[in-house]
C-alpha cells in the first residue's frame, strides 16, 4: 500500500501515479546539507483534495498561500516527510512541489547575518559586574584575557596595557578593550529559541562544543549595555553550521517534522558496524570507479585582520594538513571559514585592530573563530585552541586531522564507487532515512563486501528498481 497524507488527511491520488524520490547522505557532502527531494507531482480534483487546497480550482476562491505537512507512506512506513506547496492548477489536477525545505529551515533568520540577529542584551557596569570564573555550562558569556597590542592601532590610551579583558581585580576590568565573548552553546540555544528549533547529537553533547567560545574584538569601552549580536561574526546561521561541519567533520541531518538538527562526528560514523545485507536486493554489477581524489587537504581561512595569522611560518598547528603523496591521484580540499586563536607565553594572542567607538574604529571586522574555555588559570581567565583531549589545530597532539578526519582520510585513500540498481522495499528506505530515523544505517553488505550508501533515487510507489550510489567501505 502506498499513499500520501497531507496535514494528517489521506489525499486522493490518480490511478498509476508515480513520484520520484531522491535522497542524499550528508556524511559525504561538505559544501551543502541536502535532505530529500521529491519532484513536483499532481493530485486530482476530488472532494478531499478540494477541501485540502481550499477549493482553489474555483475562480472565486483565494490562493491558500501556505505550506502543508506531507508524509509519503508505503507498507506502513513513513518513507518521506516534508512540506508541500500548491503551485498550479491544470484542467483536472492540483500541482504541488515537495521538499524537505532545508533551504528555509531557519525561517525569517535564514539569511540574516548573525551580528544582526535579535539575540537580546544585558546591562554592564557596577550593578552587573563581569564574572571572572564563568560557567561554560550555564553562562551566556565570559571575559577571557587576550594579548592584543594592536587593538587601538597607533592611538595612545593611558592605562592601556595591550590586553583585551585585563582584570585589575577579581571583580573588575581595565576600562579599555572590554570584550565579552559568547559561549557557542548559548548561541545555539538562542537560535533554537528564535527559530523554534532543537539541536541534538553527539557534537552538541561534546566537550569541544560546550567549551567553545566565539572569539571577537568588539569592545564595549564605555558602553553600559552588552548587545550580544555585536560580538558575533558576519556569517549566517547556515554558513556557521556548514563551516563547523567542515572543521569537525560533522554529519548533519534535519528532521523537519520535529524541527531538530542532528550533528554527529563523521569520523565515528565511518567505524559503525555494518548490519544490513543487500546482497539479494542489488543487481550484480561489475562497474567500479576508483576515487582519484584520494588525498585530503585540511585548511581554514585565517583571519587576515590578525597579523599573527600573516607570519611566516604560521604558529604551530595553523598550517594546512595534506595527505602525503604515496600513490598516484589528486587532492580533495576541505577548507573551513572557522579557525581559532594562537597562544603565546600561555595566553591567547592576536595582533588585530579592535572594533571600538573610540578613534572611529567602529567598523573593524573579525572573521569567525572559536577557542576553548579553560577557566581561570593562574588567576587569568583563559581561552586556547586546546582543552583536555581536544586541540583545534591541524597538527600536534589530539589535532583535528587525527581526531575528526583520520578515518575519512583512510576511507578516501582506497575507496571506489559504483551506481547500482536495487529492489528496495519501504523498510529498506526507512532504514536509510538519515534525516528522520535516528537509528538509520549508513552501510550495507553486498556479497560479503561493505559499502556506504551515499544516495538513492527511486519511484514511488515502489514498483520498480531504485538507483543507489555505493562507496566501498
Amino acid at each position: 500500500m502506498y499513499g500520501i497524507k497531507i496535514d494528517g488527511v489521506w489525499a486522493d491520488m490518480s490511478p498509476g501515479q508515480t513520484v520520484k524520490l531522491m535522497r542524499w547522505n550528508s556524511l559525504f557532502d561538505f559544501d551543502t546539507v541536502r535532505g530529500s527531494l521529491v519532484n513536483d507531482f499532481t493530485l486530482p480534483f476530488s472532494p478531499i483534495n478540494d477541501k485540502l487546497f481550499g477549493w482553489f480550482r474555483e475562480p472565486g476562491m483565494k490562493y491558500p498561500n501556505k505550506q502543508y505537512y506531507c508524509e509519503k507512506i508505503a507498507d506502513g512506513y513513513v518513507i518521506e516527510r516534508g512540506f508541500i506547496e500548491l503551485v498550479d492548477c491544470t484542467e483536472t489536477e492540483y500541482v504541488v512541489i515537495f521538499t524537505q525545505n532545508l533551504s528555509e529551515i531557519f525561517g525569517e533568520y535564514q539569511n540574516v547575518l548573525m551580528n544582526k540577529l535579535p539575540l537580546g542584551s544585558s546591562g554592564f557596569g557596577s550593578a552587573q559586574p563581569p564574572v571572572i570564573a564563568a560557567n561554560h555550562l550555564t553562562d551566556i558569556l565570559c571575559w577571557p584575557t587576550v594579548a592584543n597590542s594592536a587593538f587601538y592601532g597607533t592611538n595612545v590610551q593611558a592605562g592601556w596595557n595591550g590586553k583585551m579583558n585585563e582584570w585589575v581585580t577579581s571583580t573588575s576590568l581595565n576600562n579599555h578593550a572590554r570584550v565579552p565573548m559568547l559561549f557557542l552553546r548559548w548561541v545555539f540555544e538562542r537560535i533554537g529559541e528564535l527559530c523554534d528549533f532543537k539541536f541534538e547529537g553527539d557534537f552538541f553533547e561534546s566537550e569541544v562544543f560546550k567549551r567553545a567560545v566565539v572569539y571577537n574584538c568588539f569592545s564595549l569601552d564605555d558602553a553600559t549595555t552588552i548587545t550580544y549580536a555585536n560580538h558575533l561574526p558576519e556569517v549566517t546561521i547556515p554558513e556557521l553550521i556548514k563551516e563547523l561541519r567542515k572543521l569537525f567533520n560533522l554529519a548533519i541531518y534535519f528532521n523537519v517534522n520535529s524541527r531538530t538538527m542532528y550533528a554527529y562526528f563523521g569520523n565515528e560514523i565511518l567505524t559503525r558496524p555494518t548490519v544490513l545485507n543487500w546482497t539479494k536486493k542489488v543487481v550484480p554489477s561489475a562497474s567500479r570507479t576508483p576515487e582519484r581524489l584520494n588525498r585530503i587537504k585540511l585548511d581554514w581561512e585565517l583571519d587576515q585582520g590578525d597579523n599573527v595569522m600573516k607570519r611566516v611560518p604560521l604558529p604551530t598547528g595553523f598550517d594546512f594538513y595534506q595527505t602525503p603523496e604515496t600513490q598516484r591521484g589528486f587532492v580533495f580540499e576541505i577548507v573551513s571559514k572557522v579557525s581559532t586563536v594562537a597562544v603565546e607565553a600561555g595566553m591567547a594572542t592576536v595582533e588585530q585592530i579592535g572594533a571600538s567607538p573610540r578613534f572611529n574604529q567602529g567598523g573593524a571586522k573579525f572573521a569567525p573563530r572559536i577557542a576553548l574555555w579553560n577557566g581561570v588559570v593562574g588567576g587569568v581567565p583563559t581561552i586556547a585552541p586546546t582543552y583536555g583531549s581536544w586541540n583545534i589545530a591541524w597538527s600536534g597532539a589530539n589535532n583535528l586531522k587525527d581526531k575528526c578526519y583520520g578515518n575519512y582520510e583512510a576511507f578516501r585513500k582506497s575507496t571506489s564507487s559504483k551506481v547500482v540498481l536495487a529492489d528496495l522495499t519501504a523498510l529498506d528506505l526507512h532504514q536509510i532515512d538519515w534525516h528522520n530515523n535516528v537509528n538509520a544505517h549508513h552501510s550495507v553488505f553486498v556479497k560479503g563486501k561493505e559499502y556506504f550508501v551515499a544516495a538513492v533515487e527511486t519511484l514511488l510507489p515502489l514498483n520498480g528498481r531504485s538507483q543507489v550510489v555505493l562507496w566501498e567501505k
